[in-house]
C-alpha cells in the first residue's frame, strides 16, 4: 500500500503541466542506476528532482490496523542561484497536490484515501509540507546552484491481516 502512495504522488509530479515543463529529469527509485548517487547540475534552464520514500513512526490505530506518515524527501538541483525559481517551484509542488477547482482537489484526496482499498491508504487524502525546499548549503559551496532540500508527508492506515488462533 505504502509503495502504491508513493508511485501516486510520483504521478500527481511528474504529471502536473507546470511541475514536469521544468523538471529536466526525475530520479524516483523506479529501478534505473542513476536513482543513487549524487543529482547531477546540468548547464540547462531545468531543475533535476529526486523523490525518496521512507517511513516515519507507526503506531497502533486499531488492534489490526496501524497509522504513521509516509514521508517523501524531495531534493532538487536548481541550476542557477535565483531564489525566486526555488520559492515558484515550491509553489508549482503544492499546487500540484492542491489543484483550486475543488472538484479536482477532492478527487486527488479520494484517489489517495482509496489506494490500499477499505481502510487502508492515506487517512484523509492531504499532503503535507513538513519541509518546504530549500538551500541552506549555499553560503558554504562555491558553485552558483541550489540544491534544494523539502519533505512531504501523507498520514497513512495500514490494515494488518487477522490470523486465527
Amino acid at each position: 500500500m505504502r509503495t502504491k502512495l508513493f508511485r501516486a504522488m510520483v504521478a500527481v509530479l511528474q504529471g502536473d503541466p507546470l511541475v514536469s515543463s521544468v523538471v529536466n529529469e526525475w530520479f524516483v527509485w523506479s529501478g534505473k542506476p542513476t536513482d543513487g548517487g549524487d543529482l547531477p547540475f546540468v548547464p540547462v534552464s531545468k531543475v533535476n528532482v529526486r523523490l525518496t520514500p521512507r517511513m516515519n513512526g507507526l503506531s497502533w490505530w486499531t488492534p489490526d490496523s496501524m497509522i504513521g506518515q509516509l514521508s517523501v524527501l524531495v531534493e532538487t538541483t536548481i541550476p542557477n542561484t535565483n531564489i525566486d525559481d526555488v520559492l515558484n517551484f515550491q509553489e508549482a509542488i503544492e499546487n500540484a497536490f492542491y489543484p483550486q477547482n475543488p472538484v479536482d482537489a477532492s478527487a486527488m484526496r479520494r484517489r489517495f484515501q482509496q489506494i490500499g482499498g477499505e481502510n487502508n491508504g492515506a487517512t484523509v487524502g492531504l499532503v503535507m509540507f513538513a519541509q518546504p525546499i530549500y538551500d541552506d548549503t549555499l553560503p558554504e559551496r562555491t558553485d552558483a546552484n541550489f540544491y534544494a532540500l523539502g519533505e512531504l508527508r501523507i498520514e497513512c492506515r495500514n490494515l494488518r491481516a487477522r490470523t486465527s488462533g
